[in-house]
């Protein structure tokens, strides 16, 4: 889906202002926003898909940042969640479900087709690397029996 410049415009100094008004560490405040930033991305884009467009207007985005309410208002909210074990790091998904045990089901699962390919890759090269050898055999066997033919 395409992003309008004016949305671009508008969700990048919400965010911007959200970043600002934060009041955590520089480097929890770039987590923290980016990850806002990919859910007014990804509210904006189902909403104007199910309006049926095709771009992320500037009216979408409007919309959707007024529901958030003023930077400052979703700063705090934001920074009272992060603060109250209510929000989840990126990187916290992939440990939930390496801790699961889902993701070593899916990494085994992952190892074993890598191991069949990988056979199935060995016993194509290894057929080739044998017919080739079979073919330079013949070629040398020939030039032998011209040379000794030869006068």
């Amino acid at each position: 889906m395409n992003v309008s410049p004016e949305a671009t415009a508008l969700v990048n100094g919400y965010v911007d202002r959200v970043r600002a008004a934060l009041p955590l560490a520089p480097s929890t405040r770039l987590a923290v926003t980016d990850r806002l930033y990919h859910d007014i991305m990804h509210a904006c884009w189902a909403a104007a898909q199910s309006a049926g467009a095709s771009t992320i207007d500037a009216d979408v985005a409007r919309t959707h940042l007024e529901t958030l309410g003023t930077p400052e208002a979703c700063a705090n909210s934001l920074a009272t969640a992060y603060r109250g074990g209510n929000w989840q790091w990126p990187g916290d998904y992939f440990a939930d479900q390496w801790r699961s045990g889902r993701f070593g089901e899916r990494a085994e699962e992952f190892a074993r087709a890598a191991a069949e390919k990988g056979e199935q890759v060995a016993s194509i090269t290894m057929d080739s690397v044998a017919g080739a050898l079979d073919i330079a055999a013949r070629k040398l066997r020939e030039a032998a029996e011209r040379l000794k033919t030869r006068p």
